[in-house]
């Protein structure tokens, strides 16, 4: 897993202070009101705390095997979430990279102009498209040189903290060890 997950700061923050969390009292809808503002608020700030300390993680069915049984698309994305009782990530959402990518670029023109309209791949398309490429060929090629291709803006300056993979060691312990 990656744990190269972070919160983006022009993000908003978790806000539940609109969260229904009580049932609604007729006698007393104010008070209600006030309960469900105190509970969203705890609430958030007790996921804003877990997600600081256990941030999100992201992996691939490494070997062809998915967390919960085999898949069919090696591109598929794990998300892992800290919300089990050990905060270990293994509360997990699966998607499909080709769904992401389809969402992204084809929505709108496969539902509104599939049989109008010619497609044609947007600057950004054909960035990841060059991308993707660079990627496969790192992957046929080996590690050598991995951390070299990578986007320069991947990481802030100065933060060399060593990356975990999924078994536990890290990026710069098998470097060491090459």
């Amino acid at each position: 897993m990656t744990n190269d997950m972070r919160w983006l700061p022009t993000s908003a923050p978790i806000d539940l202070s609109e969260w229904t969390w009580c049932n609604p009292y007729r006698d007393a809808p104010e008070l209600v009101k006030v309960i469900d503002a105190a509970i969203g608020k705890a609430v958030a700030e007790t996921l804003t705390s877990v997600l600081k300390e256990h941030p999100p993680q992201l992996s691939l069915p490494i070997g062809g095997d998915g967390y919960y049984g085999p898949v069919n698309d090696p591109a598929t994305i794990y998300l892992h979430l800290p919300f089990d009782k050990t905060s270990d990530g293994e509360h997990v959402y699966q998607v499909p990279l080709a769904e992401v990518i389809a969402f992204e670029f084809w929505s709108e023109h496969v539902w509104e102009d599939w049989e109008t309209e010619k497609y044609e791949p947007s600057e950004g398309a054909r960035a990841l498209a060059v991308r993707l490429r660079e990627l496969a060929d790192l992957l046929e090629r080996g590690p050598d040189n991995w951390g070299m291709t990578q986007p320069t803006a991947r990481r802030p300056a100065g933060d060399d903290a060593p990356t975990s993979t999924r078994n536990g060691s890290n990026r710069a312990d098998a470097a060491a060890t090459r």
